[in-house]
């Protein structure tokens, strides 16, 4: 006997082309033929967030690019680095907490609606600790002014950090 599967619902197709047709269509597709075309629409959208979030953990936090051999090992890197941003985000709600997190960098061709992303989170982070480590100011009793001091050693150091990052 010969079993073959099919599907007994065909699939609902959505095309959307942008206003005044500068790109080419897409396509959009549902296996729930009850699901209106706005709603298809919608949880494509909605993707976006997640879609990004795993874009950057994989350029910023290298997951899915771990050079284990072990499966054991691979299995456990993975959530350690999704708990790394974890931890990443629940810093930067806190510094947020204290003094509203802006988006620095802004694109033409994205809008970041002042939400951050992973590597606005991961800048502001850093920076944060820099202005800790690098840049504190001293006053001047004398004078009443503050003065920047850094030395050569952190200078380095700074320097060493930012190349790291770049």
């Amino acid at each position: 006997m010969v079993s073959c599967w099919r599907a007994t619902l065909t699939p609902r197709i959505v095309l959307a082309k942008t206003p005044g047709a500068k790109n080419e269509a897409e396509a959009f597709f549902s296996t729930n033929i009850a699901n209106s075309p706005t709603q298809i629409i919608e949880w494509f959208v909605l993707r976006w967030n997640i879609e990004v979030t795993f874009a950057e953990t994989r350029a910023h936090l290298g997951v899915e690019t771990q050079r284990q051999w072990s499966d054991k090992a691979i299995a456990r890197t993975t959530p350690l680095l999704m708990g790394l941003l974890s931890i990443l985000v629940l810093v930067a709600i806190k510094m947020h907490e204290t003094k509203k997190l802006l988006v620095q960098e802004t694109t033409s061709w994205y809008d970041k609606k002042g939400e951050l992303t992973l590597t606005d989170i991961i800048m502001v982070i850093r920076r944060s600790i820099w202005v800790k480590m690098y840049f504190s100011t001293s006053r001047n009793h004398e004078d009443k002014t503050e003065s920047l001091k850094i030395t050569e050693t952190n200078a380095n150091l700074l320097i060493y950090q930012l190349a790291l990052a770049a």
